[in-house]
């Protein structure tokens, strides 16, 4: 039977998550509740076309996730998580594994074994969340970043962290043949049907915050034989290399109010050619950098308040929240009206950095948020 709209959706999420943290509290060995969380987000996107056409739609969307594990022991644990993710158009529920999800669907984002043997060490094998993004408010990154806004995708693979104040991060990530499932150098240019590229790693030194620093990491990105060549000379496949910088900072001042500025760098060593990815300069190398700056200040009335420019040159084909060759400019601002709620609205204007050969004008979008999330369940 079709559902009448979105909110019939919204009052089972309620009654799911009420159920779900109905889970036991967590024993020494044993089942044990984990966190869920409830998005409902709508937003408006107006778009001129590089043709010169104009399209606009309303995006209503509704995620639930609810997690849940088993402790084998002090060391060993096995995790699990259900997603659901739903729009107004939705009238049934589909299961899927292998795929990131669409509206309709219904998947295991999480299902991995933990093994923590110590103190500031962590391997997972399966699948599982990692996200290394900005410290600001809009929370996006140029490297790493699963399940953003209301989206639903996962790592899948392995990861291990090292130490407790200064952290050593490693992924190595399963590709399908297909691409990365997660949105990380996602892009139709990138052939990952050779051996070498269905494993990504991804490697991380995360600095302690100290002296106002509430961010210092540095990280590298590789995934081999995924980069073809594009001309007669250079033949063969080549190595996707990419690293990024981040750094964020709090500085008071008046009051509660405090200045968060924050800056984000991407550099790809080797990027494929501006006639390649459609665009004028023939054999000429496109851009290598990504970089993201922008500033916060929290604790401006309820909430907090952040400003974001980002620049994200042609060639620069990981980031999986800002595409390549755009730029943008974003503000927004967030609330928590409890320990469990948080609101967010946003207005971002996003366009072409440089005109397509075959187009005769850049793409250009209006983009208008407005989000509600809430938190449930235990740890």
């Amino acid at each position: 039977m079709r559902c009448p709209s979105l909110v019939s959706w919204v009052f089972f999420a309620s009654a799911w998550s009420s159920a779900a943290v109905a889970l036991p509290p967590s024993p020494e060995t044993g089942w044990f509740a984990t966190a869920g969380d409830l998005r409902i987000s709508v937003a408006r996107n107006n778009r001129r076309e590089r043709d010169g056409t104009s399209t606009g739609s309303s995006i209503p969307l509704l995620r639930v996730r609810q997690g849940a594990g088993y402790r084998f022991s002090s060391h060993w644990a096995l995790y699990g998580r259900v997603a659901l993710l739903v729009n107004q158009h939705t009238d049934q529920i589909a299961y899927h594994f292998d795929d990131t999800i669409t509206p309709g669907n219904l998947t295991l984002d999480n299902l991995y074994l933990a093994f923590t043997p110590r103190n500031g060490v962590e391997l997972k094998l399966g699948r599982f969340q990692t996200a290394y993004e900005l410290n600001s408010v809009i929370q996006d990154s140029l490297s790493r970043h699963d399940s953003s806004g209301t989206s639903v995708d996962w790592t899948n693979g392995a990861s291990l962290t090292l130490g407790m104040n200064y952290k050593l991060h490693y992924i190595a990530q399963w590709n399908h043949r297909s691409g990365p499932g997660n949105g990380v150098a996602d892009h139709p240019l990138l052939d990952y049907r050779h051996g070498g590229s269905r494993l990504m790693h991804y490697l991380a030194l995360e600095l302690p915050g100290r002296h106002g620093w509430s961010q210092l990491i540095a990280d590298i990105s590789v995934i081999p034989d995924v980069l073809p060549s594009f001309t007669s000379i250079d033949v063969g496949q080549h190595d996707l290399v990419a690293s990024t910088l981040r750094m964020a900072r709090d500085v008071p001042l008046h009051g509660r109010v405090i200045f968060h500025p924050s800056l984000e760098l991407g550099y790809q060593r080797r990027t494929p050619s501006r006639i390649s990815l459609g665009l004028p300069g023939g054999n000429e190398a496109s851009g290598h950098w990504g970089i993201v700056a922008g500033f916060d200040l929290q604790h401006v009335g309820p909430g907090n308040l952040g400003l974001q420019i980002a620049r994200v040159e042609e060639g620069y084909l990981l980031s999986p929240d800002y595409p390549a060759n755009a730029s943008s400019i974003e503000l927004r601002y967030t609330w928590q009206t409890s320990p469990r709620q948080k609101w967010d609205i946003r207005y971002r204007l996003r366009e072409d950095i440089s005109r397509l050969a075959a187009q005769p004008i850049e793409r250009v979008d209006h983009n208008l948020l407005l989000r509600y999330s809430l938190q449930f369940g235990s740890n």
